[in-house]
């Protein structure tokens, strides 16, 4: 989580003020949408394990309560901070303390889980709208860049369809599988 509190703060800064309110199209998140998106998620995530909510943060219209780049980066780091502080706070035991309101094999753990891969994915999409931000640029690791451009193609493809198969073929969209089901689908779930 402190890695990626670094990323989306690193990201968060090198994009200029006025690119702030950019949407790639209309309909979807702004820039600073995004980064309060994850900031909220931050903030949600660990309530669904008993954590008290974060004083301070109201959830209704939190994504469009501001444009301002310093307040938008305040708000991540405090979430990553009430985010990180509370799988600090969590025993071995607790990992596996059951969370029924998400199903009848959830547990604790699963939440910390789905708040990595939420962050993670909304991380992939906060670096694709910097590619048309010349200022912001966005550094891949070595492995990256060694892969050839068809393979890199291929990669991101299959990616894709690991989240488009399930709604395609009758499953609930990605966001409502537990990731035991999707290991079960032979998707990206890891295992127990």
């Amino acid at each position: 989580m402190q890695q990626l509190q670094q990323k989306y703060t690193t990201l968060a800064q090198a994009i200029p003020q006025e690119k702030y309110s950019w949407r790639p199209a209309e309909g979807v998140r702004s820039i600073n949408e995004l980064f309060l998106h994850v900031a909220g998620a931050g903030f949600y995530f660990p309530t669904l394990k008993g954590t008290p909510a974060a004083p301070g943060f109201t959830p209704k219209d939190f994504e469009k309560s501001t444009t301002d780049k310093a307040k938008v980066i305040e708000w991540l780091n405090k979430s990553f901070t009430y985010a990180i502080a509370s799988v600090q706070s969590m025993s071995n035991a607790q990992f596996a303390a059951p969370v029924p309101k998400l199903g009848p094999q959830a547990n604790e753990g699963d939440v910390v889980y789905l708040m990595v891969v939420h962050a993670h994915e909304h991380l992939g999409q906060a670096c694709s709208f910097c590619g048309p931000i010349p200022s912001v640029v966005i550094q891949r690791s070595e492995a990256t860049r060694n892969l050839s451009s068809s393979r890199l193609k291929q990669q991101e493809n299959s990616r894709c369809m690991r989240y488009v198969q399930p709604a395609q073929s009758g499953f609930p969209p990605f966001s409502t599988l537990s990731h035991r089901a999707l290991r079960d689908l032979g998707g990206t779930g890891r295992s127990s």
